[in-house]
């Protein structure tokens, strides 16, 4: 149900803001970037380096807080 709905919407919610929002050209940059296989490694990494983050954080203010 939930998907369905998301389907749904996103056109004339999503799809209409990257309309206003970006032109043509801008659209296919971030096309482009989605594609990118530099950016699907950075996506696959990017949970590891926010809990390397959040670990260090903690052990650095743990103290403090």
């Amino acid at each position: 149900m939930l998907r369905a709905s998301a389907v749904k919407n996103a056109p004339t919610t999503i799809g209409t803001a990257l309309e206003e929002k970006f032109s043509e050209d801008e659209l296919r940059q971030v096309v482009a970037l989605l594609e990118s296989t530099a950016y699907a490694k950075y996506q696959q990494l990017s949970g590891e380096m926010q809990r390397a983050l959040q670990t260090k954080h903690l052990s650095d203010t743990r103290s403090t807080v």
